[in-house]
Order: C-alpha cells, then sequence, then structure tokens
C-alpha cells in the first residue's frame, strides 16, 4: 500500500465519521455517532 492510498483511506474514515455526528448540524458537543462502519476490503480495494 503506497503513502498516497494510506491517506486516502485515512481521509475516507475522518470523512464518514465526521458524516455520522450531527454536532455540527445541531450544534452540540457532543456527537451521536460511533464511527463504526463495516467496510469490506479485498487487498486494498473496498468491496461494494
Amino acid at each position: 500500500m503506497t503513502v498516497l492510498e494510506q491517506m486516502a483511506d485515512a481521509i475516507a474514515h475522518s470523512t464518514l465519521t465526521f458524516a455520522m455526528t450531527t454536532s455540527a448540524v445541531n450544534g452540540t458537543t457532543k456527537g451521536s455517532g460511533t464511527g463504526n462502519v463495516d467496510l469490506e476490503y479485498k487487498a486494498n480495494k473496498l468491496l461494494k
């Protein structure tokens, strides 16, 4: 896995984690999202 692929995975994870919280929309300090997503990978490819 190259550095670019690792950074892309990190950005995807942070985007999903942020998308699952409601704190940015509701203006609260605590989000209700857990950040846990069941993603299946085969090598470095995400399976749909």
